[in-house]
């Protein structure tokens, strides 16, 4: 954080990202250096994607008990999509808490949906 916004102070710092006009996209301006640093072990950098994603898996969970109430989680074929997601530190960090076989998916995610339609 001090890196990226040339400031020492916690206070100073929290100020700087939320007294932007766009503080989401100064935040994710953050996802590559948080990346790269879970990449090299950086435990804290590693708990922060766990804190980001735990809650889109709670949330497939959820769809997936909804839309498949009778199917166990093992056999629903599960896309991780976007550069975020599909990144092979957040894919290793995810992977071993689901439930939910997820495979990294390249294409654009409208494509998960248009196979699903061509299915029913």
């Amino acid at each position: 954080m001090r890196d990226q916004t040339h400031l020492a102070d916690a206070g100073a710092i929290t100020r700087h990202f939320y007294h932007d006009a766009e503080p989401n996209r100064q935040i994710a301006a953050l996802a590559p250096a948080v990346l790269r640093l879970a990449e090299e072990g950086d435990h804290t950098a590693h708990q922060l994607i766990l804190d980001a994603c735990a809650p889109l898996l709670e949330l497939a969970l959820q769809v997936a008990a909804r839309l498949f109430p009778e199917t166990p989680f093992d056999t629903v074929r599960a896309g991780l999509s976007g550069p975020i997601l599909t990144h092979p530190t957040v894919v290793a960090a995810l992977t071993p808490r689901s439930p939910l076989p997820l495979r990294p998916i390249a294409a654009p995610p409208i494509e998960g949906v248009w196979r699903l339609l061509v299915r029913s």
